[in-house]
């Protein structure tokens, strides 16, 4: 054979392993790596402490049911999402809160306003 095959060092790589080598070693591990590893991760919805004070009356209790009703959080997949309750802003009504996610700054206001936290 003359040309590239008669020359001296030549080894022409098989297709296959020239077509496994262009591939991307890592793929889906790019810059967002966390949404690709953890996508069946469930994220909380957040809501501030502020938005609870303008949406709810004084005594009522505050579900994730109820933050759909009220438009505070939109439905995924049909369904109420899971919902952290966040400490921005204050709060002075007595609310009770119920199956929610709640962090310790926000618990803490809301018993201090006079309300109560079950999880």
């Amino acid at each position: 054979m003359k040309g590239q095959t008669a020359r001296a060092g030549n080894s022409t790589r098989p297709e296959m392993r020239e077509m496994i080598k262009k591939l991307p070693k890592l793929r889906g591990h790019g810059k967002n790596r966390a949404d690709t590893v953890n996508s069946g991760r469930v994220k909380a919805v957040a809501v501030n402490l502020a938005k609870l004070e303008t949406a709810f009356s004084a005594g009522e209790t505050v579900t994730p049911n109820s933050l759909v009703n009220k438009g505070l959080v939109e439905t995924v997949r049909r369904k109420s999402p899971v919902v952290k309750i966040l400490a921005t802003g204050e709060i002075t009504k007595k609310l009770t809160i119920e199956k929610c996610q709640v962090s310790k700054t926000a618990e803490e206001k809301i018993k201090k306003a006079g309300g109560t936290v079950t999880k």
